[in-house]
């Protein structure tokens, strides 16, 4: 009889221990943090043997995940409501525990003014923040909206904004910027004592990774610090440097004339083009426009009704409608060409 008793009793409290388990309870809960639209949740929820989670968002989001800390970007602005439900596979026991909190999205653009040099910042961030803090990376700050900044340094800075929304959530938004005025001015020097043959030496000022672009006059173009030029045909030309700097889409340009006296004549080519006065404030009437190579000097036209002139653009007004032949003669210093069209 003792030992039948003994073996009852551990049945009994084998017994007493397993209700236990069927008793316990399992509570859902969690922690977040916000980083602008970024949320990063920890399961802190209790409970026994191998629970599932559910995560639930609205606006509707839901994935089911067990690993912790569980991070998400969201889209949506404004308040969100986060749910998790947890379900013990042990015990049977479900719980849910919801919170919501604001997505705080702060965010910003800016401009350099290469007139003032001063660099423009525009708060571009979402659901109506009520104050502001900048930091411009060279240790001043401000609390406006949309500052504005000089910085007394070239470089590259690290700027942040901080905001304060609505609910009282504060969220940060870091850039890193580039600040480089503009300060190209374009200079250059010509040596002509191997006419045809120009050596051009560039003399520019300022400028970060500036590139450079060469115009000769006379249709060519090459590009590089320095230039040398080799031109085939006597007469004036106006040469001109570009400076671009690619870091602040900043440009300068300078020109300078060139005359040229050692080579052979550019032949010359009667050349012209008309055009009518197409607003009809003078009826009948077109003017003329020369375009001859050889570096004319003097021009005779002849315009078809009897008029004549010697300007190198004259405008000519006819009497009647109809088709005229108009011829240009263009005097060279050492030779004459012409050239007619109706």
């Amino acid at each position: 009889m003792k030992t039948r008793i003994l073996l009852c009793s551990i049945v009994l409290t084998a017994v007493a221990l397993y209700t236990t388990k069927l008793q316990a309870q399992c509570q859902a809960s969690f922690t977040f943090t916000v980083n602008s639209n970024t949320v990063t949740l920890t399961n802190t929820s209790v409970g026994t043997g191998t629970p599932l989670y559910d995560w639930y968002f609205w606006p509707p989001y839901d994935s089911i995940l067990s690993n912790n800390p569980f991070t998400v970007k969201l889209a949506a602005n404004g308040m969100q409501q986060v749910c998790l439900s947890m379900q013990d596979s042990l015990s049977g026991c479900q719980s849910m525990f919801c919170d919501s909190f604001a997505i705080c999205n702060a965010n910003f653009s800016f401009v350099d003014s290469h007139i003032t040099n001063e660099t423009e910042f525009h708060d571009n961030s979402s659901y109506h923040p009520v104050s502001w803090s900048w930091s411009f990376g060279d240790g001043d700050t401000s609390t406006l909206q949309n500052p504005i900044h000089l910085y007394l340094q070239p470089g590259t800075y690290q700027v942040c904004l901080t905001i304060v929304d609505l609910y009282g959530d504060t969220c940060t938004c870091c850039k890193t910027i580039s600040h480089y005025p503009c300060n190209i001015s374009a200079f250059f020097t010509m040596n002509t004592s191997g006419d045809p043959h120009v050596t051009f030496t560039n003399t520019s000022i300022g400028g970060y990774k500036p590139s450079y672009t060469w115009g000769f006059g006379d249709g060519t173009y090459d590009w590089g610090t320095n230039a040398v030029h080799t031109y085939s045909y006597s007469g004036t030309y106006m040469v001109c440097l570009n400076v671009y700097d690619s870091l602040n889409t900043c440009s300068s340009s300078s020109c300078d004339s060139l005359k040229i006296v050692n080579a052979p004549q550019l032949p010359c080519t009667a050349q012209f083009y008309t055009n009518g006065d197409t607003n009809n404030v003078l009826p009948d009437t077109a003017a003329f426009y020369d375009y001859s190579t050889g570096n004319p000097i003097a021009w005779s036209w002849t315009f078809g009704d009897g008029g004549t002139s010697t300007l190198q653009n004259p405008t000519h007004q006819y009497a009647a409608s109809g088709t005229y032949w108009v011829c240009l003669t263009a005097t060279t210093a050492n030779t004459t060409c012409s050239t007619c069209d109706s």
